[in-house]
């Protein structure tokens, strides 16, 4: 019996994950997915992609997404981020804590390309200083 309880346990584990994993991805969670992989040599995941298709399949959540998107990637913790290099590299640890491979809002949505988002972010462009106002790939503009 204790073996059943340890098993039913270990697999609510793996649904709870999986079922996360599947949830509602938001404007304002791809926008730090999209900073991360500009900024930290992050990459998106599949899912990630498949995600953002899902949310902005029809007009009216398209929309809601977009301005959620955008509220966020023109707000004060990304401006101030790519102002400094210490900002950065908590902004770069904290989106992997968040969406990294056992990330805590949603894991798999960006895997690093680099060993070192804790050690080397990007260097600054002036376009990121100034404040880039990006967003492609969520139908506003980079990624």
């Amino acid at each position: 019996m204790k073996q059943v309880a340890i098993l039913w346990v270990g697999l609510s584990s793996v649904f709870a994950g999986q079922a996360a994993a599947a949830g509602t991805l938001t404007g304002e969670m791809a926008a730090y997915i999209d900073w991360g992989v500009k900024n930290c040599d992050g990459k998106s995941t599949d899912t990630e992609h498949k995600l953002v298709e899902e949310v902005t399949s029809n007009e009216k959540s398209k929309a809601a997404f977009q301005s959620a998107y955008l509220k966020q990637y023109q707000a004060k913790d990304f401006t101030d981020a790519n102002a400094n290099g210490p900002a950065m590299l908590k902004m770069c640890a904290t989106i992997k804590e968040w969406f990294g491979p056992s990330g805590s809002k949603m894991p798999n949505l960006i895997i690093w390309t680099k060993s070192g988002v804790s050690d080397s972010p990007r260097p600054i462009t002036p376009q990121q200083a100034a404040g880039n106002k990006s967003g492609a790939g969520r139908g506003v503009g980079g990624h």
